[in-house]
């Protein structure tokens, strides 16, 4: 005599193929699953800051989108813009910040002397350094040196108030 095997082997009678039991199993499975993909794609985003290496795009990028320039100035051979690159860049807070409010621009000052030049008086050979600006709006402002996360966002907030400030004067 054979004994018939069913695909019901939780015992309860529905045909979730022992995932299970009723079919609470399966909804589990999936919101676990689907809660997994959320956080790779929300975190995926946050891991870092995505530096726009083209002056000129930057520049276009501002334009189009109506934002300052976050213009970041660095060396390698300073340790300071290590430390940033290491410590403050990769903060979740910093990156929300700066992704949100401004177009940002890394310029390596050991390779772009021409665009260095442009703003030798805000950079005065001082790394890293973060030229808060808009396009074709001549009041900018400087961050300088190495910041906590916590000190480059109110560091960041206090440049753009005053650069809007001044731009509000002028108008």
């Amino acid at each position: 005599m054979t004994e018939n095997i069913s695909q019901d082997s939780c015992g309860c009678g529905c045909s979730c193929g022992g995932l299970g039991g009723n079919k609470k199993g399966g909804w589990i499975i999936f919101l676990l699953a689907l809660g997994f993909i959320l956080y790779v794609i929300f975190n995926s985003n946050t891991k870092q800051l995505n530096w726009i290496t083209d002056y000129q795009q930057g520049l276009k990028m501002a334009r189009e989108q109506n934002k300052p320039l976050m213009l970041t100035f660095v060396s390698d051979s300073v340790q300071f813009c290590q430390d940033m690159r290491a410590n403050t860049y990769p903060d979740k807070d910093v990156i929300r910040y700066v992704t949100d409010t401004f177009i940002p621009v890394l310029i390596n000052a050991d390779q772009e002397k021409l665009i260095l030049d442009q703003y030798r008086d805000e950079v005065d050979n001082y790394y890293p350094s973060h030229v808060i600006k808009y396009v074709d709006k001549a009041p900018s402002r400087t961050v300088l040196g190495y910041k906590t996360p916590k000190d480059f966002i109110q560091k960041l907030q206090e440049a753009l108030a005053a650069v809007d400030a001044a731009i509000q004067e002028g108008s």
